[in-house]
């Protein structure tokens, strides 16, 4: 991807911005403000995600990076936390913390990465539709059985043998590349890999690990 590439972030972290800030728009989806001027994002809400959707197609991007949530976007903590902190915005800071599950209504038809950069190596049911647009998906907190990700979603427990041989859920387990990307290695400026100079946007660097889903297949 070449160094001028158009970055569109959306979610409740900015590891992006914060380091190709020029060349990124910044759609934030967190109840509480980001530690950036105004200026630097807009709040993630419907109009909003439609004109960047819309910017998108028309190729004024070249990478979209999404967040995955810790909670559904309709836990009450989620809004809760977002009236409190910003009372004066009700209507912006409640929608926006829809922001990343209205991905699931569109067509992206640039590449997709999604982050979970969460402290839980669990996944919520509301992220799985991601595992089946992202073309790569990288989370940071991982088991040592990778089915243990869809425990108290998927299954009460530990999944069991029926959901470990669905060709569907096995499509979205991935074939565990070894591979992982961590929160250091978002914030530094070297984010290219190989012969590219630094501060060029290539292939994310990864360490040891497991990636949890394979990137999917994209139509002629």
């Amino acid at each position: 991807m070449p160094a001028s590439a158009r970055i569109l972030e959306i979610g409740d972290f900015h590891y992006v911005k914060d380091e190709y800030p020029e060349r990124t728009t910044l759609l934030w989806t967190g109840g509480r403000s980001p530690l950036l001027g105004r200026s630097q994002y807009f709040d993630c809400t419907a109009p909003r995600l439609l004109r960047a959707m819309a910017d998108v197609r028309a190729g004024r991007y070249d990478l979209v990076v999404a967040y995955m949530g810790l909670r559904s976007p309709w836990h009450p903590r989620n809004w809760l936390r977002a009236l409190v902190a910003e009372p004066t915005r009700p209507l912006a800071t409640l929608s926006r913390g829809f922001g990343t599950s209205w991905l699931r209504f569109v067509s992206i038809p640039v590449p997709l990465v999604v982050l979970d950069m969460n402290d839980a190596f669990i996944m919520g049911r509301h992220n799985f539709f991601l595992l089946d647009q992202a073309d790569v998906v990288f989370k940071r907190e991982l088991p040592v059985d990778r089915w243990h990700i869809l425990c108290h979603s998927l299954h009460p427990r530990l999944p069991t043998r029926r959901i470990r041989r669905q060709p569907r859920w096995q499509q979205r387990r991935g074939a565990a590349s070894r591979s992982t990307l961590r929160p250091s290695d978002c914030r530094r400026r070297n984010f290219g890999a190989g012969s590219r100079a630094p501060g060029s946007l290539g292939r994310p660097r990864v360490s040891a690990g497991s990636a949890f889903a394979r990137p999917r297949p994209r139509s002629a």
